[in-house]
């Protein structure tokens, strides 16, 4: 924990998703965050670019992920 306000980050999930997990992470002014729910078919990631710009991501747990989906 970094009381300073300056990084840190959360975790959850989807309201009413039990399956899902979120997560959000910020550190000097970047971001980034997760939104995975399996049920849903639905992987979101969102990359920090410049400070104030993200990149969203859908991607494709088979092929980036070892193992995948099994």
């Amino acid at each position: 924990m970094n009381p300073s306000g300056q990084q840190g980050t959360f975790s959850g999930q989807v309201a009413g998703q039990p399956g899902s997990m979120v997560t959000f992470a910020f550190k000097g002014g970047r971001e980034a965050f997760t939104i995975l729910e399996p049920s849903q078919n639905l992987y979101l990631v969102g990359e920090p670019r410049e400070p104030g710009e993200l990149i969203v991501k859908s991607i494709n747990p088979e092929t980036y992920v070892p193992g995948g989906n099994q």
